[in-house]
């Protein structure tokens, strides 16, 4: 288990790809059991333009939650300065794009490599990988002054180390 280290847990349903979705039985967390590998994970995720076609018909409701996102930013104090903030699980974008707009400086960390290049494209600084992997790579410690991850816990194989990861760059 990935957050009490159990070993057995309970079948709540088989997916159409052969993943069992298991619950915890000391600690109730519902996930894949056994977990895929980091490559399992990476290959869904490659190729994957198609997969942001619904994302980007939703453009629009992204953007009016991202804003509400925003203004908790416009709230807080940044010892005066634009705050830099990292969006975890960047997708296409939209929320990147408001910052800039903004004029607060975003960075954004996505493991689709065609998320990343659409929003590289776009003039949008942003890094292919899992948060860890790219803090690892970049060293970014204490760098930032907030992080956001909107739809993203529940696609993580290690929540803890995701957390751990995420304070660290503040």
């Amino acid at each position: 288990c990935n957050a009490c280290h159990g070993r057995s847990f309970d079948l709540i349903k088989m997916q159409e790809n052969g993943w069992r979705i298991g619950r915890c039985q000391n600690c109730k967390l519902v996930q894949i059991t056994p977990q895929p590998s980091q490559k399992e994970i990476r290959l869904l995720y490659r190729n994957d333009c198609k997969h942001f076609a619904p994302y980007q018909s939703q453009t629009e409701a992204h953007r009016t939650y991202f804003q509400t996102l925003f203004s908790f930013i416009e709230r807080s104090h940044f010892s005066g300065r634009p705050p830099r903030i990292l969006d975890v699980g960047s997708a296409t974008g939209v929320f990147l794009s408001l910052l800039k707009k903004r004029g607060t400086q975003g960075v954004g960390v996505d493991v689709s490599r065609d998320a990343v290049s659409y929003c590289r494209k776009n003039g949008l600084e942003d890094y292919e990988g899992t948060l860890f992997e790219v803090v690892k790579k970049k060293k970014w410690k204490g760098v930032f002054d907030a992080v956001f991850a909107c739809q993203v816990i529940e696609h993580e194989r290690d929540p803890l180390t995701f957390f751990k990861t995420m304070k660290s760059v503040m």
